[in-house]
């Protein structure tokens, strides 16, 4: 669960080398002991330099660190940058839209998620600038329908590259979870999510309540063919 953010001591600057595969991720946000909470500004940076590519500023950003704060200055041989391996880092890149460019997932508070036990993400779009003398008007986008669909998850977004398919993962309490598999549909400005498989077990005890549902294109139409069955514990 996201802890409420104690009283915010500094802006602290923190640097991922590694999780994209062309720039650096550099970030700076107001910080407390245990907690990042506020206004963040966002920096893609070529590897290896300091030349900032896309700087964004983004509200609401939310996330907790696996260390005190001052641990993590403590140990950072970098003076006032805390570097964070890709695994550490709250700020995910991943192609969520399979168009070869890398976008992002900004962690963010969401007070309205039913699943108050895992992270919310807005998840926003890389638009590569139409001038390509001008990369700095390269910009992310908020995708609403990507981000609504992770804030009722209770994990970020897998993604499956071979094919083409993005993975949303729900549970609620004890006794229900499900797992949804989306696809994207036409180009540019009519590209849009459809789901294409939808499986989810409710656990009543001593059965399971298994129910499956694929989504498929059949002569110009979508058709849904529903599946439910039962495990019964031995």
């Amino acid at each position: 669960m996201l802890a409420c953010p104690s009283k915010i001591t500094a802006q602290q600057t923190f640097r991922v080398n590694n999780g994209s595969t062309k720039y650096d991720v550099k970030f700076t946000i107001p910080c407390s002991d245990y907690t990042c909470s506020g206004e963040a500004i966002v920096s893609m940076v070529v590897k290896s330099t300091d030349i900032v590519v896309i700087q964004m500023t983004f509200k609401n950003v939310d996330f907790g660190l696996t260390k005190p704060l001052d641990t993590l200055l403590a140990q950072s041989t970098t003076g006032n940058i805390i570097h964070f391996r890709d695994f550490e880092s709250p700020i995910i890149c991943a192609d969520f839209d399979f168009d070869g460019y890398e976008d992002i997932a900004i962690p963010t508070k969401d007070t309205n998620c039913i699943f108050t036990d895992g992270a919310t993400f807005d998840i926003y779009l890389f638009k590569p600038t139409e001038n390509r003398f001008k990369p700095e008007q390269n910009r992310y986008i908020l995708h609403n329908k990507l981000t609504e669909l992770q804030h009722n998850s209770t994990a970020i977004v897998g993604v499956n590259r071979e094919k083409k398919r993005l993975i949303y993962y729900a549970k609620e309490d004890c006794c229900w979870m499900s797992i949804s598999e989306y696809i994207w549909l036409g180009k540019g400005a009519t590209k849009r999510l459809r789901v294409v498989s939808e499986y989810s077990v409710e656990d009543d005890y001593p059965n399971k309540n298994v129910t499956e549902i694929r989504h498929k294109f059949v002569n110009g139409k979508w058709v849904k063919k529903v599946k439910k069955y039962t495990n019964t514990r031995q």
